[in-house]
């Protein structure tokens, strides 16, 4: 049993980020660690490149769950992780942390010195494009603590979808208050957040407030509505997702289309009702491209502005009317269609035997299996 676990989750994420931080674990001098890997789910070709990438590093142990088209749950992932960790502490790492050669050397001396202590919060460094060093990053999102304590209290809870708000509370719940745990900032071999590309915020509109200033306190205040159980996590595979088989069927029967419009709202009460419908077993698909459109017919506003916009092409003005889009065009909110569907799917999980949901820019793909009862 190794002293560290390093627990990884991983999801559709860039390599060379993902590879600077195993081979900067991979030069540690403390070398009584392990590695824990999860693949959360990546898109196939993702995933099979980087399972095959992944056989190099001997010290680290890679599980996959099938939870392609499921929403990002890092709490999930890292109780998962939590589960299969064989170490007596266990390091909370990110796939774009890179970590100092003698980092691990020097964080087993402290514990050692504090006389093993539960918990040592971590601090890491933010960068810059060109690798350099910029800020201390104070929030308690990083830290290395005792296995059996983290279960002992229940692990992550689930409830959290997304990312940024479950270390928030996994600290505010194992900590006694904020202030009172040990930290440990390492100089001379330092935790760095390595820069990438700020993606797609898969967070919807509201969601972290939500959880912050109304879920969180809730939870504070009412404790014992909240069981703190650590239940083994259920690691999904193929077989367990019925809405990934019927996609790759193509089999028709037992499915219903459906498209949203305008008004967005009455399209919404009917993809409720729709569902409602729904017997055991059968499915709700959306797969939909969000793009603008324009009547046949111009309006009268649009053929005054097309002609002052001729008349000043004539005296030669560079500048021109801007059609006003409320006039002639109108756009379904790709976003506030998304979001819709992600709090559909926190409201109905009781009812939902599985489901899929990808989006990006311009389209919409959403799968949804009535549970079986």
């Amino acid at each position: 049993m190794p002293f560290f676990s390093l627990l990884i989750p991983f999801r559709d994420r860039d390599l060379p980020p993902l590879l600077k931080c195993l081979d900067s674990i991979a030069l540690q001098t403390f070398q009584d660690f392990e590695v824990v890997f999860l693949d959360y789910g990546s898109q196939p070709a993702l995933g099979e490149a980087l399972k095959e990438t992944l056989q190099k590093y001997p010290f680290l142990h890679y599980r996959h769950t099938e939870t392609r088209g499921r929403l990002w749950s890092r709490s999930e992932a890292l109780n998962i992780l939590l589960w299969e960790a064989r170490g007596a502490y266990v390091v909370v790492l990110d796939a774009d942390v890179q970590v100092g050669k003698t980092f691990l050397e020097l964080a087993y001396a402290e514990l050692q010195r504090l006389a093993s202590p539960t918990l040592l919060e971590l601090r890491f460094w933010e960068t810059l494009p060109n690798g350099l060093r910029v800020k201390l990053r104070t929030s308690r999102s990083i830290f290395t603590a005792q296995r059996d304590f983290l279960i002992e209290k229940g692990g992550y809870d689930t409830f959290f979808k997304t990312w940024g708000v479950e270390d928030v509370e996994m600290m505010r719940r194992i900590s006694p208050a904020v202030g009172q745990n040990p930290v440990f900032v390492s100089e001379k071999a330092p935790l760095i957040h390595l820069w990438h590309p700020i993606q797609m915020d898969l967070r919807p509109k509201g969601w972290v407030d939500f959880l912050m200033y109304q879920y969180l306190p809730h939870k504070q205040q009412n404790p014992d509505k909240f069981p703190t159980t650590y239940l083994p996590p259920v690691v999904l595979a193929y077989k367990d997702r019925p809405v990934l088989q019927k996609m790759q069927a193509r089999n028709q029967e037992g499915i219903t289309h459906f498209r949203f419009g305008f008004p967005v709202l009455y399209h919404y009460t009917q993809f409720l009702a729709r569902f409602a419908t729904l017997r055991a077993g059968e499915f709700l698909c959306v797969e939909q491209e969000f793009t603008y459109y324009a009547p046949d017919n111009q309006s009268f506003m649009r053929k005054i502005i097309n002609f002052c916009n001729g008349v000043l092409g004539k005296l030669r003005f560079s500048y021109r009317l801007v059609d006003i889009p409320t006039f002639e065009t109108a756009y379904l909110p790709l976003l506030q269609v998304r979001d819709f569907l992600f709090y559909f799917l926190i409201n109905y999980e009781a009812q939902i035997a599985d489901y899929f949901f990808e989006h990006d820019e311009q389209k919409i793909t959403f799968w949804v299996c009535r549970k079986i009862s």
